[in-house]
């Protein structure tokens, strides 16, 4: 009997530790309570792997063509194919006419003048004339030209060291020359104008010509001097030098004029 008594006041005991031990034994509790109570649940963190792609970009050298100065010093390269060029001035002919000689150029003079095809590139565009040159005229000639502005209004080319052109033909002589309008040159009888002598070769072939290397020519015309003169220039001439014995055929091609400080 004693027994029994003792293992109902134990088994009394235990459950009120049960229902009352969470709270502090003021009231009963749910049994739900008293789990939250009893275990402490810890938060599991899920990690997600985050990729970074990273692209790297090796270039690849492609050869290029780059003209050798600014834009603005590129008089033209002819590379769009028509006759202005790229300050704005005309391309043209001309020839010995005037002075009642009958050397022939093409394009004709006072017809627009055209490119010609292949440039040095072999892509573009080039200036050409052909033709030949007579003897009827004592000093015959037949030359092409460009203005170094639409208006033909005088450039000062003394800000320039030098100038720049490739040129092939026909292995015959040609000279260069800066026209100029300073008052000291008279027109026709003294237009002795500043140049520079050259071969046409028959490849492509690359001047570089120093401005202080342009010179008048000997025994006729006025003499000017050269920063003078170079102050009023309004166009360059490409035109056929030595009175051939003969008439000769001329065959001369000009690319990528560039003036250089």
């Amino acid at each position: 009997m004693r027994l029994k008594i003792c293992f109902i006041v134990v088994l009394t005991v235990l459950l009120n530790v049960l229902f009352t031990g969470c709270n502090g034994g003021h009231r009963p509790m749910h049994p739900d309570e008293c789990l939250r109570c009893t275990f402490t649940k810890t938060p599991v963190i899920y990690l997600t792997p985050t990729f970074t792609v990273t692209f790297t970009i090796t270039p690849t050298n492609t050869p290029t063509y780059t003209p050798d100065v600014m834009e603005s010093d590129l008089l033209d390269n002819m590379d769009d194919g028509d006759n202005i060029n790229n300050w704005g001035g005309f391309w043209y002919t001309y020839n010995d006419y005037v002075f009642g000689g009958d050397s022939y150029v093409v394009p004709l003079v006072d017809t627009p003048f055209y490119m010609q095809r292949p440039d040095i590139s072999y892509k573009g565009y080039a200036a050409r004339i052909t033709g030949y040159v007579t003897t009827t005229f004592m000093y015959s000639y037949i030359g092409m030209g460009t203005m170094l502005n639409s208006l033909k209004n005088p450039v000062d080319l003394n800000k320039y060291s030098k100038i720049k052109f490739w040129c092939k033909g026909d292995g015959a002589k040609y000279r260069i020359m800066l026209a100029s309008v300073y008052p000291d040159f008279m027109y026709f009888v003294g237009n002795n104008h500043y140049g520079y002598d050259f071969i046409a070769p028959a490849n492509w072939t690359q001047y570089e010509i120093y401005l202080t290397q342009f010179t008048q020519e000997p025994y006729w015309g006025n003499i000017v001097e050269r920063t003078l003169a170079l102050s009023k220039v309004t166009d360059i001439w490409f035109q056929t030098t030595s009175v051939p014995a003969a008439p000769r055929d001329v065959d001369l091609w000009i690319d990528e004029i560039i003036f250089e400080k």
